[in-house]
């Protein structure tokens, strides 16, 4: 059996949530080489947020 689509609900957060990681991770890479450790580093911090927001939204999703 097929399982159903998901939710557009769950398809938008995705899109966001990568496009999230992608500009954070660049981002505080591309600050942390220019020297600018502050707000490097908040970046980076971000992307873990954005990734830990992609799991959760996943195992919520699953119920």
């Amino acid at each position: 059996m097929q399982q159903p689509p998901p939710p557009l609900s769950l398809v938008i957060a995705r899109i966001v949530i990568v496009s999230g990681v992608g500009f954070c991770a660049a981002l505080g890479v591309f600050l942390l080489i220019g020297g600018i450790w502050h707000l490097g580093l908040g970046f980076l911090a971000a992307t873990l947020l954005f990734i830990f927001l992609m799991f959760f939204i996943e195992r919520l999703a699953e119920r």
